[in-house]
């Protein structure tokens, strides 16, 4: 489907805190016993950088930035917090992004579970841990932040209870991308707590448009693994019985059909996004929001 969000140019200053995040696997894959290191960048550069060096070195280059720049924007809106805070919080947040991506594939058995991808998971995540602890250490709340989105993290990705509705579907998916939301609510709790939350809502609200824009993406294969995705739980009963391997070109006429339906959702939900952020004194950030949407207004099907 050719629906895709729009792009946003990085100022000076956020250009160098990407260059600190595309740090952090290279810094990652040293810090692991010399017999795994070069075996962890090599997998990691297969699996999720299509053999590119370049892509490896750019890692998170691919990521749509209002997932870390909230971040750079919170640090400006607080004169008090110190640049160190800042640089630790993006580098804790490229580990999260890193973690949702390597533990879905783990633990749907898409990558093996031996002693390499375990020291890898362990290493990235005692790495999360140790740099939130840093960016937080002098944030009143922390640490009941953090646990509090950590168990979130947990319910969404252990109990497999079946997803049956949209509104599961969404509500699943917001505590998954909980650790995400670790570092912004934590850079946010000087400002208090209704900030906080709006914070949160503001950026779950993003995450929710990107994953439908995804869902949209990836639905032939969704529908040929029989994965109940958005795309899935926004079609009737009868279109949902030909969700499954065998039935692509009946479903791609339907996919058509309901691809406006998809395109509306997201744009309502990135506005919701700019709408708040608006609100709480975020305007340059609303703006990375109404960015990502504005091709959704003029796109077609093909």
């Amino acid at each position: 489907m050719n629906v895709e969000f729009g792009k946003i140019s990085l100022n000076a200053e956020q250009s160098a805190l990407l260059l600190k995040m595309n740090r952090v696997l290279p810094d990652l894959f040293a810090g692991l016993p010399t017999t795994l290191s070069a075996s962890a960048a090599l997998f990691v550069q297969s699996h999720y950088a299509n053999n590119s060096i370049p892509r490896l070195l750019n890692f998170f280059d691919r990521y749509y930035s209002p997932a870390w720049t909230v971040l750079y924007w919170l640090y400006k809106l607080n004169a008090n917090m110190h640049a160190s805070v800042l640089n630790s919080a993006v580098q804790a947040q490229a580990l999260a992004m890193f973690l949702h991506m390597y533990d879905d594939h783990l633990s749907d058995g898409d990558i093996p579970i031996d002693h390499l991808h375990l020291q890898l998971r362990t290493h990235a995540w005692q790495s999360f841990m140790n740099l939130t602890a840093l960016a937080g250490h002098d944030i009143p709340d922390f640490q009941y932040t953090q646990n509090a989105l950590i168990n979130d993290y947990f319910a969404g990705v252990h109990y497999r209870s079946p997803v049956e509705d949209l509104a599961t579907y969404e509500q699943r998916f917001r505590l998954q991308t909980a650790t995400w939301i670790v570092m912004p609510t934590t850079l946010a709790i000087p400002l208090g707590g209704d900030f906080m939350a709006d914070v949160r809502h503001a950026y779950e609200t993003f995450a929710l448009a990107w994953r439908y824009l995804d869902d949209l993406r990836d639905w032939q294969t969704d529908a040929h693994n029989r994965e109940h995705t958005a795309v899935y739980f926004l079609l009737n009963a009868e279109h949902r019985e030909l969700w499954r391997p065998g039935n692509a070109t009946e479903l791609e006429i339907i996919i058509r059909q309901l691809t406006p339906m998809v395109k509306d959702r997201i744009d309502r939900y990135l506005m919701e996004s700019a709408k708040t952020a608006n609100r709480i004194g975020l305007p340059a950030l609303a703006a990375e929001y109404e960015a990502l949407a504005a091709p959704l207004k003029m796109t077609t099907p093909e």
